[in-house]
Formats: structure tokens, C-alpha cells, sequence
């Protein structure tokens, strides 16, 4: 049943449900300021700490960390699963899922009906602009330049949006579209006193495609200097840019018959491969990887194979996404380009046998990392080899296999000269702290639920971080440029970060409500406690630059105290072997810590 609720549907029930009703009805509600507190239906309390927002839309126990918006409520509140949950909040909201024919559901039915018939208006305005007329003529002399062809361009119907404000608007309305479908389609924007007009002007125009081969959307490639130099269709009812991926409406018959995907970054590396006879291979719209894109490659294959450019953006793009890939079970591989091309360029010069060959001969995703890593670290250097096996084992902790695991550990012991054994060791003291610390920062006391099973809390300068990054753009980069990217130790800081930056990208300027609601659609189920919990705090603990820089300071602390304790576990196995010249580089370095965390307590930081 659930597969026939489309993702506007579930929006439309969200829309509609007042999560102070819905969740009055199980615990007594008092105002406090802008949100709503009483005792928390999942744990003993004597003190309220379960906080609903109504603009929001969220609620968060401050206790035990349970958190999420209605569905997540009635989920865990009743025990249900989310179909039933679904069917009850749709029922709350008149909306008859059963019969199918409610007003609600036939309204949007024909709404994305409409918007199918518009998109495909549009692809079919844009191709026979890009083929017949004047003003395309520098699209199609682009296009030459990139040696795409004229069967190409057909395959893909490519197009090109012309200089002129309404052209393709004025082209809809003739065919009986009104302007606010239009908008509604990502298509048309409007101003006063202007009126409706083109979204897209002066772009060579890619249309993304369903599996079924019905257009969702657009990206449109400027051809000057116009900013930005990718525009894509912005969120519609029919079109999320994380959860598509370009082409893969041409690549499924592919994909099946050679077992396999592969994933370029480009439109034009995807139709440069089709182009040269390779079948399988899709894009993904100009965005990291997302885990909807993972699900939707695991349809058709268990193999992916990623062939991202072979330059420092690129080999960066494919880090991020393995984890991602291998966490939904696929096979992962990484193609290896010559340095500084990018799967275009090679499919040009070399040809699809050549590329192909690549494909077969690609890497498992794991030996892949460890290059990577071993090539960024001084190996000879003890404690840097420390930080380089370090960086790998929570990838090896991913691999369940023993057989797999073992051979992954002896080629991390070849390329790094270490023992087995003690790669052995590092494994088994991240496996046993990972079991034996659940997924928050810091557990407020003995918090159980109504089970008596321990919860999860978020509490700590980490989520404070969170807090600030999500509030403003200019502390996010505050927070990167002290501690980088990739500090998060709680895993859905990490993505709800990812998910934050990705979409600030998207709508430079956005903040506010419209922030939150677009971010909360962006993240995976399990992500939504923290957002919650964040979203909650803001307007009840003030974000001050000098508490920012306190909680900097603290997770730098502890990140040189992890440092410190895993170079003295090295040092006693270092001077059991009587391994001296790894002695004296790790006392050096224990020295060096010391210094910097006196330093940082004393408020000097790092020398």
C-alpha cells in the first residue's frame, strides 16, 4: 500500500495535521512561549522536558532524546508501522486512502498529471529551439566543440531556453497551462509588475527523466559567464535533485544486462559514454551522492562503480560517497582515470573499449580508501602511520565478511609495514568502543523509556555546533574552517550538516522556517530526533560568538586527548618491540599534544 503513496500525498497529510491536537490526546499541553511542555509519553519524569513546536512541527524530549514530527509521534506512540501510521493521520485528515478516489488524492493525481504534460511541453519547445532556431547557435556550435551528436542531442532531447522573458511561459499558456502551474513546475517565476517569466534564459537545457522515461525536471547549462553556471529545476511536486539521477532512464536495459551502474558527475559524462556504446551509466545531477540515490541505483543492480574526475575535487566527491554506497549493501569499486581527466575527456581520446576496460579493472571501494589515505599520510612517520590506520578502520569495521575482512587487513598491513595483529587490535578497541557507546554525545544520568531500555539524548558542545551551523551561514564557515568538514562524531550531525550546506548551496539566502522545512524533507528518517532537538533549542539558549568559540575549543580538546591516548597505546607496543626510532617520533609527539592542550586550556591555543 505504501508504494502507491506518492511523496506529495504524505506531504499533504503532513500540511494538514496540527501536531498540538495530535499529540494533546495523549499528554496535557501547557504554552511556554512560542512551544508547548508536558511529561513525556516515552519515559518516567516528574519534570517536563517534552517540548512540541507548532511552527515547527516537530516535538523533542530534552530527557530522552525521542524526537520527530507526527508520523514519528503516532509510530512510536502506538507501535505502529508507517503505512498504519499513514492511514490513521490521513483518516484525522479526511483524506480516504482506501477507496483512492478522495478529493485529496484526485486532486493530486491530476496536479502531476498536469506538471508531466508541461515538462514534456517544455523538453520538446527546448529540443526543436536547439535544432531549428537562430538564437541556438551558439548551443549548437557548444555542443560540436564537445563532439555530442545529432543522435545524441535526439536521444537525450537536449534543448536550449532562448533569450526572451516568456517565451517558453507564453508557449505554456497557448496550450492551455496557467502560469501557476507553470511555477509549479519549477519553470516560471514571477515579480511585480512584470508577471510570470522564464526561469530558464540563454541555458543549454538537459531534461532529467523518471525510469519511465517522463521528464521531472530541468538543469540548464549557462554558455557565458552567467552565475550560477548550473541551474537546476528547484523542488516540485514531481522533482527532489537528491533523490534523481540523469539518464538512468536510458542506462536501466544497461545496467541489468551488464550486472553493474556506473556514476559519473556530468550530464556530458553520461552522454559522452552512451555515446561510445557503454549502456550502464548514469549522472547525479551535479550533488554528492545521496543514500535516495543509492536506493534507487539497488532496484536494478548490486554493483556500482563510481568514475568521478581524476582530480583533488573529485577523488574528495568519491570519498564522501563509498560509505554511502557500501552502507546499503552494494558492491562498490572506483574507477581509476588518468590524472587530471574526467570521464569525458578519457571516452573522447581513448574510446569505450578503453573505458570499459577501466570499469573491469576498477578496485574494490576499500583498497581504493586505503591509497587514498596512505598517499595523504608520511608512513615512516609512526604516529602519522597511527593517523592513517586510524582514518581506515571505522571503513574496515563496515565490512562483515571475515574472509573480505581479512584480505583488507592484509593489504592495510602491506601498504602501511604494519603487523596484522595490531591493525587486529585497533579493529577490535573501535569495534568494542562502538558497542559499547551509543549514538549521542553525552547521557544525562540513567535515562530509560517505559521498557526500562537506556535512550538516546543529545546534549554537548557538538550539538551546540550543530545549533550555531544551522542558524547562520557565516558561523557554519567558522566552524569548518576551525575543525574542517569532517569533525562530526555524531553521525547524524554529520549528515544533517552535509544535508544544510547542500541546500544553502541550493538556495543561496534561505533561512528562516523555509530553511528547516526544506532541510527536515532533505534528511533520512534516523537524522530527524537531532534536527528536532536543534530546531527546539534555538530561541531558549541564546548563540553567542563567545560560547562559539568555547565549544570549538572543546571538541579541538578532545579531539588532541583521542590523539594522545591512541600515540600512548603505540607507544607501549612500540617499546615492547623495541622499535626506538617509533619511540622517540611518538614521545615527541605526546610532548607536542601535551603543549597544545595546556595551551588551549589556558586559553593560548595551539603553538
Amino acid at each position: 500500500m505504501l508504494a502507491a503513496f506518492r511523496e506529495n500525498l504524505i506531504e499533504e497529510i503532513k500540511t494538514r495535521v496540527d501536531i498540538i491536537d495530535l499529540i494533546s490526546e495523549y499528554v496535557p499541553l501547557k504554552r511556554r512561549g512560542q512551544n508547548y511542555v508536558g511529561l513525556c509519553p516515552f519515559h518516567t519524569e516528574k519534570t517536563p522536558s517534552f517540548t512540541v513546536s507548532p511552527s515547527k512541527q516537530l516535538f523533542y524530549c530534552f530527557g530522552c532524546g525521542v524526537g520527530g514530527d507526527a508520523f514519528t509521534f503516532l509510530m512510536k506512540r502506538e507501535g505502529l508501522n508507517f503505512s498504519e501510521a499513514l492511514t490513521r493521520l490521513a483518516e484525522r485528515v479526511g483524506i480516504n486512502l482506501e477507496e483512492g478516489e478522495g478529493a485529496g488524492i484526485f486532486k493530486l493525481r491530476r496536479e502531476k498529471e498536469r506538471l508531466y504534460q508541461i515538462g514534456a511541453l517544455a523538453a520538446r519547445f527546448y529540443h526543436l529551439i536547439l535544432l531549428r532556431h537562430p538564437t541556438a547557435a551558439q548551443a549548437r556550435e557548444y555542443l560540436q566543440r564537445r563532439r555530442v551528436s545529432l543522435e545524441a542531442v535526439r536521444k537525450f532531447e537536449l534543448g536550449y531556453a532562448p533569450d526572451s522573458p516568456r517565451a517558453l511561459v507564453d508557449y505554456l499558456k497557448r496550450h492551455g497551462f496557467h502560469p501557476r502551474e507553470i511555477a509549479l513546475a519549477g519553470l516560471a517565476a514571477s515579480r511585480a509588475p512584470e508577471g510570470s517569466f522564464d526561469r530558464f534564459r540563454r541555458r543549454l537545457m538537459f531534461p532529467v527523466k523518471d525510469p519511465a522515461g517522463k521528464v521531472i525536471g530541468f538543469g540548464g547549462r549557462a554558455l557565458d559567464n552567467s552565475e550560477p553556471k548550473y541551474l537546476n529545476t528547484p523542488e516540485t511536486p514531481l522533482f527532489r535533485k537528491g533523490h534523481h539521477l540523469y539518464g538512468l532512464h536510458l542506462a536501466v536495459a544497461g545496467i541489468r544486462r551488464r550486472g553493474k551502474a556506473v556514476v559519473v558527475e556530468g550530464y556530458l559524462d553520461a552522454i559522452s559514454a552512451w555515446q561510445h556504446g557503454v549502456d550502464n551509466v548514469v549522472a547525479t545531477l551535479g550533488t554528492a551522492l545521496t543514500i535516495e540515490q543509492a536506493r534507487a541505483l539497488k532496484r536494478y543492480t548490486e554493483e556500482v562503480i563510481i568514475a568521478y574526475d581524476a582530480d583533488a575535487a573529485g577523488r574528495a566527491a568519491a570519498l564522501r560517497v563509498l560509505g554511502v554506497l557500501a552502507d546499503m549493501g552494494l558492491r562498490v569499486r572506483v574507477l581509476l582515470l588518468p590524472e587530471g581527466k574526467d570521464p569525458d575527456e578519457f571516452l573522447q581520446r581513448q574510446g569505450g573499449q578503453a573505458f570499459q576496460k577501466l570499469v573491469e579493472e576498477a578496485p574494490p571501494w576499500l583498497v581504493y580508501i586505503i591509497e587514498q589515505v596512505a598517499q595523504s599520510y608520511n608512513l615512516a612517520d609512526p604516529s602519522e602511520c597511527v593517523k592513517a590506520i586510524q582514518k581506515i578502520i571505522p571503513y574496515l569495521a563496515k565490512i562483515e565478511d571475515a574472509v573480505e575482512r581479512d584480505n583488507y587487513v592484509r593489504i592495510l598491513s602491506r601498504r602501511t609495514g604494519q603487523l596484522e595483529t595490531a591493525i587486529y587490535e585497533e579493529l577490535h578497541k573501535f569495534r568494542a568502543r562502538q558497542m559499547g557507546r551509543p549514538r549521542r554525545l553525552i547521557l544525562d544520568g540513567d535515562i530509560r523509556d517505559s521498557q526500562g531500555t537506556a535512550v538516546t539524548t543529545f546534549q554537548g558542545p557538538e550539538v551546540y555546533l550543530l545549533c550555531a551551523y544551522l542558524a547562520s551561514e557565516e558561523w557554519a564557515d567558522r566552524i569548518e574552517a576551525s575543525l574542517g568538514p569532517a569533525f562530526w562524531s555524531l553521525p547524524q550531525a554529520g549528515i544533517i550538516a552535509s544535508a544544510a550546506k547542500e541546500l544553502r548551496e541550493e538556495y543561496p539566502g534561505l533561512e528562516g522556517e523555509d530553511f528547516q522545512d526544506k532541510l527536515s524533507k532533505k534528511l533520512p528518517p534516523d537524522a530527524l530526533p537531532l534536527l528536532a532537538r536543534v530546531a527546539l533549542k534555538e530561541g531558549q539558549e541564546p548563540l553567542e560568538p563567545k560560547a562559539l568559540e568555547q565549544a570549538i575549543k572543546s571538541i579541538q580538546l578532545k579531539k588532541w586527548e583521542d590523539e594522545m591516548q591512541a600515540c600512548r597505546r603505540s607507544l607501549s607496543l612500540a617499546e615492547a618491540a623495541g622499535r626506538e626510532d617509533e619511540v622517540k617520533a611518538l614521545q615527541t609527539r605526546i610532548l607536542d599534544l601535551a603543549r597544545n592542550i595546556k595551551n588551549l586550556k589556558a586559553g593560548r591555543g595551539e603553538t
